[in-house]
């Protein structure tokens, strides 16, 4: 995740995430298509994700220092065996 600081628009690496998948092989990863503003001060982050035989897309309340997977989903689209 990115973030803008201050009038100079540079940009911070904030948070990272680890590939998901448990396969040795697959550097799953997950990617993020979008940032959005949900109000009151809160940030949501619209991601894709793979799992060992599943994908989603889902909307999630982005925090500061929490991974993916403690974040809350608001939304979640997604196909699976």
């Amino acid at each position: 995740m990115f973030r803008k600081r201050g009038s100079g628009q540079t940009l911070h690496i904030l948070a990272t995430e680890g590939r998901e998948s448990p396969y040795d092989g697959l550097a799953v990863l997950p990617g993020l298509c979008n940032v959005v503003d949900l109000g009151g001060g809160r940030t949501g982050i619209i991601v894709t994700r793979s799992g060992e035989d599943s994908n989603s897309t889902d909307l999630v309340e982005y925090r500061d220092g929490v991974d993916l997977g403690q974040m809350r989903v608001l939304q979640s689209i997604g196909a699976g065996e």
